[in-house]
């Protein structure tokens, strides 16, 4: 009580069956669900989750192994509960996760132990984990709702803030600018 943990900065999380259930490349961007008729509530929950903790300045970024112009088209669905614009950066290829979480950190300029990464395979979980030692890795509980309310409780309790402060509301935007203006330079420069 008198040392409380600080709360965490950022979350990666995968997005099959994760952030929607179903494989995006398999059964295309209209073939995937977050919704109570398909028994897929958790997951809008998750969106839901994820897009109030983008609001109050915690950083959230993908981590998958995906075919970015299909994922592309999912993020474009009306229906989606956590924008495209609250995620940056999207690591979307075939790379391993570590790999993708590396650059996420990079990008972000911090530690691994002030992030959670949220997949729903174990496997996945312990490759980042043996990379990244710190990272808080949580599994994403398929159609196990009492598991999954207690995960959603777990991100919203290690990302708890009191208030948002100044510095909380501008992040990610200046996250954005300083990768845009990197490029830009790097492209000028060859």
């Amino acid at each position: 009580l008198l040392c409380p943990e600080l709360p965490k900065k950022g979350i990666i999380t995968d997005l099959d069956d994760t952030l929607w259930s179903g494989l995006v490349g398999e059964v295309g961007p209209e073939g995937i669900h977050w919704d109570l008729a398909n028994h897929s509530g958790l997951h809008a929950l998750y969106q839901s989750l994820l897009a109030s903790l983008s609001s109050s300045g915690i950083l959230v970024g993908v981590a998958s192994k995906n075919d970015p112009a299909i994922v592309k088209k999912a993020f474009e669905r009306a229906d989606i509960l956590l924008p495209e614009a609250c995620i940056f950066p999207a690591e979307v290829h075939w790379d391993p996760k570590s790999q993708s979480v590396h650059r996420i950190l990079r990008t972000w300029n911090i530690a691994a132990d002030s992030v959670i990464f949220v997949d729903d395979s174990p496997m996945e979980l312990a490759e980042v984990a043996s990379n990244h030692p710190g990272i808080e890795c949580i599994q994403f509980p398929k159609n196990d709702y009492p598991a999954g309310y207690a995960m959603l409780g777990r991100i919203r309790d290690l990302c708890g803030k009191q208030k948002l402060s100044s510095e909380d509301s501008i992040r990610l935007e200046s996250i954005r600018q300083s990768t845009q203006f990197n490029l830009t330079v790097n492209a000028a420069n060859p």
